[in-house]
């Protein structure tokens, strides 16, 4: 049995409305913009001030991600590339089959049943 238990390619997730993929430098500022609002970090940690925050954040979820350790996924309307928000699977117990799911969303899509989808959308795919 391989150890490896994430694809070497990251896994790109598609939905009626949405898209789900692996989180790039190009979205930094969308990662600040989220990660620096007190309503979306309230209960996850302290709101970036600096751009270069995002820098490090995205760098983190590369590394979660080459470690097995989680996955996390921007999320994206269909034919719009911009960043919406974030959904993964934090803390991965891969011997007990389990994984927390966490999520960020801009305050501009509250409201239209985004999270739902993508998290029906990652359950799929995590337990299928």
């Amino acid at each position: 049995m391989s150890t490896t238990m994430l694809p070497a390619q990251f896994p790109r997730l598609e939905t009626e409305k949405l898209i789900l993929r692996e989180i790039m430098p190009a979205d930094r500022q969308a990662i600040y913009e989220n990660y620096s609002d007190p309503d979306n970090t309230r209960f996850i940690m302290q709101p970036l001030t600096r751009l270069e925050q995002a820098d490090e954040i995205i760098q983190a979820f590369q590394e979660y991600y080459k470690k097995e350790q989680s996955v996390f996924w921007g999320v994206s309307l269909k034919g719009d590339d911009h960043l919406a928000g974030t959904i993964s699977f934090e803390n991965i117990q891969w011997e007990d089959q389990r994984a927390e799911i966490a999520y960020d969303l801009s305050k501009a899509y509250w409201g239209k049943g985004i999270m739902s989808e993508a998290i029906q959308a990652v359950l799929t795919h995590g337990f299928s």
